[in-house]
């Protein structure tokens, strides 16, 4: 190490839990402020809050996120910045935890919300979750971890499904699957089944949504 130069110190284990309870916080806040908005008759959580903007803190790096003059956030529980390093941030091959779990949970909410997602945020959102999720790490996992793992896939099914309700149609269908079917092409082989269950899932998901428009193809 050059003289004069410290190395970068690493973040107090009581640090990061105050950080992850923090996140969980902000996670957490999503789902009632969504059904709140649902027993009101509204399919919108503005005024309160932007979803978008929501959506974004949830999923997109913040290394990767423009600058911006602030951020609306949910009245009274959302902090700005409370959730700047979420999905995109995972490292690879983590082992699941409940940022994760609740990450897709508070996603597959919002998309019950107007308005729909820009096209760039919801190719982030799809990547991203997507990643987390078949990556995940398989060796010496805790009890507690090994549930995630068995509850994880039907997450992030439910919050495909989700994304798919909210255009049921083939084209947001085919929309969906395309960034599914890259990773059936995976050479790591849990990857590839993983990806395999999420897409029957999703098809099957098609008999649930009587609106439902095949009329695309």
């Amino acid at each position: 190490m050059l003289c004069g130069q410290h190395r970068p110190q690493e973040p107090s284990p009581d640090f990061q839990h105050e950080d992850e309870a923090q996140q969980l916080a902000f996670l957490h806040a999503i789902c009632p402020t969504c059904l709140a908005a649902h027993q009101r008759g509204q399919d919108t959580l503005q005024p309160h809050c932007c979803k978008v903007a929501v959506v974004d803190r949830i999923v997109v790096s913040k290394t990767r996120r423009p600058a911006a003059g602030g951020w609306l956030v949910l009245e009274g529980q959302l902090k700005a910045g409370i959730a700047g390093e979420l999905i995109e941030e995972l490292p690879d091959d983590s082992p699941p935890g409940a940022i994760l779990a609740n990450c897709l949970i508070a996603v597959g909410n919002l998309s019950t919300m107007t308005p729909t997602l820009e096209p760039e945020l919801e190719t982030h959102l799809l990547r991203a979750a997507l990643h987390a999720v078949f990556t995940l790490s398989m060796e010496k996992d805790p009890t507690q971890v090994q549930d995630l793992h068995r509850v994880l896939p039907d997450i992030l099914d439910a919050m495909l499904g989700n994304l798919l309700a909210e255009s049921p149609g083939t084209n947001r269908l085919h929309y969906i699957l395309e960034h599914i079917n890259c990773w059936i092409v995976s050479r790591v082989s849990r990857e590839r089944a993983r990806a395999i269950r999420s897409s029957m899932a999703l098809l099957r998901s098609t008999i649930t949504l009587p609106a439902f428009d095949d009329s695309g193809h």
